[in-house]
């Protein structure tokens, strides 16, 4: 139907070649075929036969127009443009050209500011900031409701320092656009630097009605409430600020200073010990432990021994293990702890831990009061296989039961597994030989 409908054109044109309106005709059919097949060269055919039909009627509306679409279908926009101007100058009620007109002014219009946005950045990363301003400035000329101009303006006015401009532009890019979250936090900065922490507050709890776990919303609010002395209210939004990013110092460390000045120690210090695990030596939190007097301290222990016990007594173990871990936080070199922890960690066949409990308990134990603690050590190493470790262990049974034929016994066989393995030197295959015949001899 085409290649007919083209034919009837073609023969029509070498009879008139002057006739414009069966170029117009024959330049559509060429672009249409050239869309339906991807054809390249039949679409500059299509666009020839446009621009002769214009040289011979360079009034014809429906030229212009089809022109306009073809190079509309092309990108090439300065063109179309200037074709599409062209149909509304004959036919000022063309519909269809003026939205074509209108869209692509549209067009134009925001390449030319995504331009400028991109010239002010560049300005900007170089310190440019007055060229910055002006370029954002022409964008807005050009495009009063380009929402990214407003609000890179109004952060670049904070840079500088300028903050009535900043929020003049900030406010303008909410009005364009409600819905961005990071404009409130701007808002909420500028606000506070200029001391009114009032407009902070509204603009950081209309952000957090729309986006309820925004981060950033909900430290600036906490950080407000707390400077105006609402401590509660702080520690509200700090905690779910934390429930957000539980990876950020900074919600945890205020955390810890509220609690630290309600008085309320055992909250502070569990916040502090979060601080430390993220930034091992920030001052304020090891202040904090440092400044934790002697007597609250002992009097914390007790109180978590009385809970471990109470918790042995009633069989919950976990318990008892969690609350001896409590006194370890408060006290890392407490005897009495280490041999509870090593006893129950024993009790649920936690091999590793009890071991790990005990030798710490051993290098505590300068007086002998748990005297058992060497022979349980090295019985756990027996299990796991350490011989060095167990003949060290059974070394200081020894001494503390140096009438036990069990113990002695027993060292003299993970001396001999020792020897064997070629671990031992030759002063311990003396000692072994010197305790083989003194067992012999009893």
């Amino acid at each position: 139907m085409i290649d007919q409908a083209s034919m009837t054109f073609k023969d029509i044109i070498a009879d008139e070649p002057d006739n414009p309106v069966a170029r117009t005709e024959l330049g559509c059919i060429y672009l249409n075929m050239g869309k339906s097949y991807n054809d390249a060269s039949m679409i500059e055919s299509g666009v020839a036969e446009l621009k002769t039909s214009l040289k011979l009627d360079p009034q014809s509306v429906n030229a212009h127009y089809e022109l306009g679409k073809a190079y509309h279908d092309l990108e090439k926009v300065d063109e179309a443009l200037k074709e599409f101007m062209r149909v509304l100058e004959l036919d000022p009620l063309h519909i269809q050209g003026k939205e074509y007109y209108n869209s692509l002014v549209n067009v134009k219009v925001s390449y030319q500011a995504n331009e400028g946005i991109k010239q002010a950045r560049i300005f900007s990363e170089r310190g440019m900031f007055k060229n910055a301003v002006l370029e954002y400035e022409k964008v807005i000329e050009i495009q009063p409701g380009n929402q990214v101009a407003w609000y890179e303006l109004g952060n670049l006015h904070f840079t500088m320092e300028t903050f009535d401009k900043a929020l003049e532009a900030l406010i303008k890019a909410k009005e364009i656009d409600p819905e961005q979250p990071e404009i409130y936090i701007s808002l909420a900065q500028t606000y506070i630097r200029t001391e009114q922490q009032d407009e902070a507050s509204i603009e950081l709890q209309e952000l957090l009605g729309m986006a309820p776990d925004h981060y950033n919303g909900l430290y600036m609010l906490g950080r407000i409430f707390q400077d105006k002395g609402w401590a509660d209210e702080a520690i509200e939004k700090y905690e779910a600020a934390y429930q957000v990013v539980p990876t950020e110092l900074e919600p945890i460390l205020q955390l810890g200073i509220l609690y630290r000045d309600k008085s309320d120690f055992d909250t502070a210090r569990s916040w502090f010990q979060k601080v430390i695990e993220i930034d091992a030596g920030n001052m304020v939190a090891s202040d904090f432990f440092a400044n934790l007097s002697a007597s609250q301290r002992s009097q914390e222990i007790d109180e978590a021994f009385g809970k471990a016990a109470e918790a042995e007594k009633e069989g919950d173990v976990d318990t008892a293990i969690m609350h001896y871990d409590s006194i370890i936080d408060l006290d890392n070199h407490n005897l009495d702890a280490r041999f509870k922890l090593g006893s129950l960690y024993e009790s649920k066949n936690m091999f590793d831990e009890a071991t790990f409990e005990y030798e710490q308990a051993v290098a505590l134990d300068k007086t002998g009061r748990y005297r058992e603690l060497p022979l349980r050590l090295g019985n756990l190493h027996i299990r796991k296989g350490k011989i060095v470790e167990a003949v060290d262990a059974l070394t200081i049974a020894k001494k503390y039961f140096p009438t036990n034929v069990d113990i002695r016994i027993e060292l003299i066989s993970q001396l001999k597994f020792k020897a064997l393995n070629n671990f031992s030197s030759p002063e311990e295959l003396q000692e072994y030989n010197q305790s083989v015949r003194a067992a012999v001899e009893q």
